[in-house]
This record gives C-alpha cells, sequence and structure tokens, in this order.
C-alpha cells in the first residue's frame, strides 16, 4: 500500500468509528454540555468545520498553493475553533453536515498526487497531505472518540 492509501484508510476507520458511535444518541442528548463548554452539536460543528477548511487547503495545495485561505491563520486553532461554533445546527442537520463535510474532505485528500503523503524526506517530517489529514482527521478522531464514549458510557 501506498502512504496515501494508508492514511485514507485510517481516515476511513477512524470515521466509520466515530460515526457508529453517533447512531445510538437520542435526540434530547444534542443539547446535553460535556465537554467544557460543548456537546455533540458543539463537536460535530467543530470536526465539520475543519473537514471543510481543510478540504481548501487540500485543493490548494493540490494547485501547488499554500494550505491557508487568505487571511486565515490555520495555526491559530482556538480562534477558528471559536468562529466555527459560533452558529450550531439543529440536531440531525449536525450530523448531515458533519457527514457531507467529511466526504468532501475524503475526495479532496483523495484527489491529492501520491507524492504529497508519506514522509517528506528533505524536510524530515510527514508531507503536507498527510500532515493536513492527521490534522482534521485521523487526529481529530483520535481526539474526540474518546472524549464521545465517555460521554455515552455516563449517560446509561
Amino acid at each position: 500500500m501506498t502512504a496515501k492509501e494508508d492514511i485514507l484508510g485510517e481516515l476511513a476507520d477512524g470515521y466509520d468509528e466515530f460515526r457508529m458511535l453517533l447512531g445510538g444518541i437520542p435526540a434530547d442528548a444534542f443539547d446535553e454540555t460535556w465537554t467544557g463548554e460543548w456537546g455533540i452539536r458543539h463537536v460535530l460543528c467543530h470536526m465539520s468545520k475543519w473537514f471543510a477548511e481543510m478540504a481548501g487547503s487540500l485543493e490548494r495545495v493540490g494547485r501547488g498553493e499554500r494550505p491557508g485561505r487568505e487571511g486565515v491563520d490555520l495555526s491559530d486553532v482556538d480562534g477558528l475553533n471559536a468562529i466555527f461554533v459560533k452558529d450550531l445546527p439543529p440536531a440531525v442537520a449536525a450530523i448531515g453536515e458533519f457527514d457531507a463535510a467529511f466526504r468532501d474532505f475524503r475526495d479532496a485528500a483523495a484527489a491529492l498526487d501520491d507524492g504529497l503523503f508519506g514522509m517528506d524526506e528533505q524536510k524530515g517530517r510527514p508531507s503536507i497531505g498527510t500532515r493536513l489529514l492527521e490534522a482534521a482527521g485521523t487526529g481529530h478522531f483520535e481526539e474526540h472518540v474518546g472524549e464521545l464514549r465517555d460521554w455515552l458510557r455516563s449517560r446509561n
């Protein structure tokens, strides 16, 4: 397998695991707060907006451009998160937006050249495609799936 196939597989596995957990959440639970000041709608909105932001970044990288949009500092995670969760969609819409944003993110990654994944031996770090997928995709699922599992267990 190529580095691209590997990370796309990890991304799909992370999505499948996270999405499976969403299936058991009753509608009334979408308004519960369980991770700091956030609930599931916040987490879904936050992840959806990062998927959308990074889908654009992947498309720009594919054209040979820098990843970030003009005037957007991708390293300002807290600032972007605050913007991303300002307008929360209703429960069912939050899941639909999450699914659609993930598909766009995955498709943008799949469209990138294989050479943009794996290790950049000259720079001694992962290549840009790998970094973007790890930041907004595989790493995001790793970050939030445990929190989601803990919250679901606490509701039983």
